[in-house]
C-alpha cells in the first residue's frame, strides 16, 4: 500500500516533531527559557569550533617553506 502524497507530508511532519522531542528529552529541556539557554550553548560551542578551524586553516597556510617541498604533490585547497 502506498501513501498518498499528503500522508507522505505528514508522516514527515510526524518525524520532525519526534525528533524535537526526542532532542528536547535528552537535553532535560521543559520550559522556553531551557531552549534558549540549550540555543546559546550550541552557539558558544559553534563559535569555537569556528575559532578552531580558522586556527587550523592558518596552522596550514603557514607552512614552513622546507615543509612544503617534502609534499610536493599535495594539492591541499589551503596550501599556497
Amino acid at each position: 500500500m502506498t501513501a498518498s502524497p499528503l500522508m507522505k507530508e505528514e508522516l514527515r511532519k510526524l518525524d520532525e516533531i519526534t525528533a524535537q522531542a526526542w532532542y528536547m528529552t535528552g537535553r532535560n529541556i521543559s520550559a522556553l527559557s531551557d531552549l534558549y539557554a540549550d540555543k546559546d550553548n550550541n552557539q558558544i560551542e559553534m563559535d569555537r569550533l569556528i575559532d578552531y578551524r580558522r586556527h587550523l586553516q592558518n596552522k596550514i597556510r603557514r607552512v614552513l617553506p622546507d615543509e612544503k617541498k617534502k609534499h610536493p604533490g599535495c594539492n591541499h585547497p589551503f596550501r599556497s
